[in-house]
């Protein structure tokens, strides 16, 4: 099976790396990326909605953001 950039994403927003900043995880499943790989993936009527390989657990790379910790 074909899976967009053929790498695995993460879906843990709560993780201290996720984002599409200079330094983020470049696993993070963004809204960024997924408009990437729908665009990437789209056919002419655009409705076909693009496979995106995730982690089915947390990795183990998660970092707990300050405010998870806490409560």
């Amino acid at each position: 099976m074909i899976f967009y950039q053929n790498r695995t994403f993460c879906r843990e927003e709560t993780c201290a790396r996720f984002g599409d900043q200079e330094g983020d995880c470049n696993r993070s499943l963004t809204k960024k990326i997924k408009q990437e790989a729908a665009l990437w993936w789209s056919d002419a009527t655009g409705n076909e909605e693009c496979p995106i390989s995730v982690y089915s657990s947390r990795p183990d790379c998660y970092i707990k953001l300050v405010d998870e910790v806490e409560k």
